[in-house]
């Protein structure tokens, strides 16, 4: 096949993303098809647009959209794609989330070329307790992407969590679902060092926590079940942070002061991916800090279990509403509160061998890629 990818933006390390996008053409390259990625709404490109890769072309923010148009539907026609393959996350074209009308003129020039969405995210304010400001602002949003994807003539929708498709469905869109693949490459030779040597005496649980450490997140009950789980094994627990974790760290860092000395706190800081990866490989277990009821859109709770590790989330909360079906993203993932202190030994030991997802996401992607017979009706 000939497969066309859009995103926002294809800067590498700076765009979830589009990350995304370059590590799944990459893989579709490897099973023999022939891609070309194509960033939209480029913010780290200055005008027009770049196309020193073969493989990728980059739009600015600050091309003007009619000429983006343009140019696309010229760049579309030369590659004569079998499949186009959009990726969408609505802030990554607009600054308000708001779905532009330039993407609709866009969607009516290409209607001849079979289209699949992959939405990332939807709208704001659809969480129980949400503001008067995001549930407006959010119902904008909402608007705004239905139509957007009701002018689609011929198309498949999925999305990365059962939340995101409990939305979709009660807004009339049918969705399925698409796992959601790390954004930390395995290396070849991947296996878990844990598993290697048996941990000395006394040694201590190796922790990780892997990005943005939200500052949502309040750390003191964590870290008050995990000092229960390290008297009860009778092994302090280390907790390394590594990789940009944002605006939470001081505080996060801060509050192990209270706990010590069974919970400890290491910083790594920002590190090649080579160097992340073995770290995860290294640890016992990992910490996602995504909302339990989003956490199969996470990339970081992802790369935490490709690498092998039994992820603990302690955030629970988010909650749609109403309520949705509780997800299932694996057996090695689970909710804080769900597994008590004493049963953490048990729990690690279900490290499994790490396992990237990216094959099978690209499987599926190719057999989702078969346009639909008819055209899916929306309702704003």
């Amino acid at each position: 096949m000939r497969i066309i990818f859009f995103c926002g933006s294809l800067e590498p390390g700076r765009d979830g993303v589009g990350d995304y996008v370059r590590s799944l053409a990459h893989q579709c390259r490897e099973s023999g098809h022939t891609t070309l990625s194509i960033a939209l709404n480029d913010r780290h490109l200055e005008p027009w647009f770049t196309h020193d890769d073969p493989l990728e072309i980059r739009h600015s923010v600050r091309t003007p959209p009619s000429a983006r148009v343009d140019f696309v539907h010229e760049q579309v026609a030369e590659f004569k794609p079998d499949a186009i393959c959009w990726n969408v996350v609505p802030y990554g074209f607009n600054r308000r989330g708001f779905m532009p009308g330039w993407l609709t003129r866009l969607v009516h020039r290409l209607e001849a070329y079979p289209q699949h969405v992959m939405l990332h995210e939807l709208w704001i304010g659809a969480e129980r307790g949400a503001s008067w400001k995001d549930r407006c602002q959010g119902g904008l949003q909402r608007l705004r992407l239905l139509r957007w994807l009701n002018e689609f003539r011929i198309r498949t929708v999925d999305t990365s969590n059962i939340t995101y498709r409990t939305m979709l469905q009660r807004a009339g869109v049918r969705a399925g679902i698409l796992p959601m693949i790390g954004n930390v490459p395995l290396p070849a030779d991947a296996a878990p060092s844990t598993t290697a040597t048996p941990p000395a005496p006394g040694a201590p649980w190796k922790g990780v926590i892997f990005g943005s450490i939200h500052p949502q997140w309040d750390p003191v009950p964590t870290y008050r079940w995990l000092q229960q789980a390290a008297r009860h094994t009778r092994r302090p627990v280390e907790i390394t942070a590594i990789g940009h974790a944002g605006a939470g760290l001081e505080h996060a860092r801060s509050a192990v002061a209270d706990f010590e000395p069974e919970i400890r706190w290491h910083d790594e800081g920002m590190q090649p991916l080579d160097v992340i990866s073995k770290t995860l490989l290294a640890s016992d277990f990992g910490l996602a800090l995504h909302p339990w009821a989003l956490i199969g859109k996470s990339g970081t709770a992802a790369a935490l279990s490709e690498h092998g590790l039994p992820v603990l989330v302690p955030r629970d909360d988010w909650h749609l509403d109403p309520p949705a079906p509780s997800p299932i993203p694996s057996s090695r993932v689970i909710r804080l509160h769900n597994l008590p202190p004493e049963e953490f030994e048990g729990w690690i030991a279900r490290r499994g061998p790490p396992a990237s997802r990216l094959p099978e996401l690209v499987n599926r992607l190719l057999a989702r890629l078969e346009p639909a017979t008819s055209p899916v009706g929306l309702s704003a």
